[in-house]
């Protein structure tokens, strides 16, 4: 949607807010590469984990030097030969350590499941891309952006919910539904118009 919106504007560098959940490392990439920075919080993932006493990824030293991992336990997980490729092509490279360590690791109660043999890290192929990205969404600029965006883009869902009195969609299906919420911010929208022109003829 960025990239189209360049286009569509013919503005050579760009910056997109977005809300927490588009923090896509293979999107975010392609913004950076196409010159268009992207303000978007990244959700934490691994509370629930953190939440369960077990230690995050966080948790774990990663060694560029050497491309592995260190654990609490001051044992290296190292990089496996063959890496994960998801569905819609995101490459994961995944680093572990032996079974027979883990199992005989003091910290195992904090670090694994009762019946995971061993600990396992994936690593994006754009982790150094999401890491720089992560220090980023944590200045005061950005957090300044992401507030602003919120006090300008929330607010119309209150007021469509509010004033036009829609609280949800009445059709089922993908197409349908696209439909009603279009007819919703064209209404929206066309409201907005009248009463922009109305005011300016006074």
């Amino acid at each position: 949607m960025a990239m189209q919106l360049k286009e569509i504007i013919e503005k050579n560098n760009l910056i997109i807010v977005a809300d927490m959940g588009y923090d896509n490392a293979m999107e975010i990439k392609k913004c950076y590469d196409d010159n268009i920075t992207p303000i978007v919080p990244l959700s934490n993932k691994h509370q629930k984990q953190k939440d369960t006493g077990k230690f995050t990824r966080y948790k774990f030293v990663y060694n560029k030097s050497d491309d592995n991992y260190i654990c609490l336990n001051n044992q290296i997980l190292s990089k496996r030969k063959v890496a994960q490729i998801r569905d819609n092509g995101k490459v994961n490279f995944i680093y572990s350590r032996a079974s027979a360590i883990c199992k005989a690791c003091p910290l195992r109660y904090q670090c694994l499941p009762s019946k995971t043999p061993y600990k396992s890290i994936f690593r994006c192929e754009h982790a150094e891309i999401m890491e720089e990205h992560s220090i980023k969404m944590k200045t005061e600029e950005s957090k300044d952006m992401i507030k602003k965006r919120g006090s300008i883009v929330e607010h119309p869902f209150g007021t469509i919910k509010i004033i036009l009195g829609w609280n949800h969609f009445i059709v089922r299906g993908k197409e349908k539904v696209l439909g009603e919420n279009s007819l919703i911010i064209f209404t929206y929208n066309f409201k907005k118009i009248v009463k922009f022109d109305r005011d300016c003829s006074i």
